[in-house]
């Protein structure tokens, strides 16, 4: 996702790149279901990996709640362009 202005960035308020946040939609609006990283293997390496976003999605589509809804977030930190 391009974000001008970072408007989006500043509402959710990711930190790095991936920061993941999923997002449900509800009668209340919308709900963070999960926020963080994409799995606990950020270069690569491991033969097993905790996959928190597959995951996250597989329960919310199977109607449940995820088992991990918050992680640390894994990756370079959001550069900012100077404001105006």
């Amino acid at each position: 996702m391009f974000d001008a202005g970072q408007v989006t960035t500043d509402q959710y308020g990711a930190k790095h790149t991936p920061h993941i946040f999923i997002v449900s939609k509800t009668a209340k609006g919308n709900v963070i279901e999960y926020v963080g990283a994409i799995d606990n293997d950020p270069e690569g390496t491991k033969t097993e990996k905790t996959k928190y976003a597959e995951d996250a999605i597989a329960a919310l589509q199977s109607n449940k709640k995820p088992a991990v809804t918050q992680t640390k977030e894994i990756g370079c930190t959001v550069k900012r362009k100077a404001k105006a």
